[in-house]
């Protein structure tokens, strides 16, 4: 019981800051490391979009939003997955998955879902990844991905709505 009043706060608390920011030039990508000993190095991200209207109402409507999101150290460790945000209309909740494209594993995402888009976007829009310790540096990039429409028989493409189309930034891990 409490958990859902927690989440109604929550949700009203995000949809004020939504609609009383300033809006957004387009997209960011943030991204800190964490060090572990001399055995792991953690890279904690975070995309930040100009979340709008007209992609809330394409996400309600079924239409997935995909990200490819990817990071290549110096060190060679390459780990690529794709973000999906989708809505399931028949109990009007959303929940997001991963999928791995490289071969290294990454960790599986549990399916949860929420109530409300912008609870939903604010752990879409985060992620962590393992880095070995050698790596002095690690590109991230995100890549919004045309989403297939499998009522209309379309695909539709984000990425006029959001402002661009791929984002990218560099850190420094020593």
């Amino acid at each position: 019981m409490f958990e859902s009043v927690k989440e109604g706060f929550l949700g009203l608390f995000l949809v004020l800051g939504q609609w009383l920011s300033p809006g957004g030039d387009g997209a960011s990508l943030r991204a800190a490391a964490q060090f572990s000993g001399d055995t792991l190095c953690v890279v904690q991200c975070a995309l930040q979009t100009s979340w709008s209207q007209e992609l809330s109402d394409l996400v309600d409507a079924g239409i997935p939003l995909r990200f490819r999101l990817s990071a290549m150290s110096d060190a060679g460790d390459t780990i690529v997955f794709i973000r999906t945000l989708c809505c399931d209309i028949a109990d009007y909740t959303y929940s997001f998955r991963d999928s791995s494209v490289t071969a290294l594993p990454r960790e599986p995402s549990t399916l949860k879902k929420y109530p409300q888009i912008l609870l939903a976007l604010r752990e879409y829009a985060r992620w962590s990844i393992a880095v070995r310790p050698k790596a002095s540096a690690c590109r991230i990039e995100a890549e919004l991905l045309p989403s297939r429409a499998e009522r209309l028989g379309r695909t539709v493409d984000m990425s006029q709505i959001l402002g661009q189309k791929k984002i990218a930034t560099t850190i420094t891990l020593r």
